[in-house]
């Protein structure tokens, strides 16, 4: 792997989409400008927040339904004040399906209890996990779309809801996590169409 240190949203894109090998980039100052990034063959992404800021990150998948490589985020805090989702990985172009063997550990989401932010919104997604995370003031934490293999592990929800599984997301592991939902007729874990599993 190699290393490399981003302080703007241009350079966090340049170096992982121009990677052609495993990539460490550490995030040196916060970032509020949307970022798209590309999961290549056989290019493995550690993402080293430092606890700095990401407002919007775009996950493209690059159709690779069987893909080996992986993206961990680590120690970013994930936040906006207006409607966003703050990970999305859900058109379903050709280049953006199947974002894939996603790890997202020690982060933190927050939103505004006036507008709509979701923490991730993601489609035909396969291998996530969610660990060690905190969220506050958030609509979810996911809004999650045929999906197959999501784990969320030791994860403290506080929002208006929880997490919404829909149309047949698979293998789907909820665990050692708290998830306080705030909105009158709110959710914890919804399960669209009944054949979650």
């Amino acid at each position: 792997a190699y290393y490399a240190y981003a302080s703007t949203a241009a350079n966090l894109e340049k170096y992982i989409n121009e990677a052609e090998r495993d990539i460490h980039v550490y995030m040196m100052a916060h970032i509020f400008d949307k970022v798209t990034i590309l999961q290549k063959a056989n290019v493995d992404v550690f993402i080293a927040g430092n606890g700095k800021t990401l407002r919007e990150l775009h996950i493209h998948g690059n159709a690779r339904y069987d893909g080996a490589e992986t993206l961990t985020i680590d120690n970013v805090h994930f936040s906006a004040f207006d409607n966003r989702d703050l990970i999305y990985a859900d058109k379903t172009g050709s280049v953006e399906r199947y974002a894939h063997n996603i790890t997202i550990q020690n982060c933190s989401f927050e939103g505004d209890d006036d507008v709509v932010v979701v923490g991730m919104r993601l489609r035909q997604a396969y291998n996530v996990t969610i660990k060690d995370c905190t969220t506050k003031k958030l609509h979810s934490l996911g809004q999650i779309t045929s999906v197959v293999g999501l784990t969320v592990d030791n994860v403290t929800i506080n929002g208006l809801t929880g997490i919404n599984l829909l149309s047949s997301c698979q293998n789907v592991n909820i665990k050692n996590s708290t998830i306080n939902a705030t909105e009158a007729d709110g959710f914890a874990i919804r399960m669209d169409a009944g054949n979650a599993n």
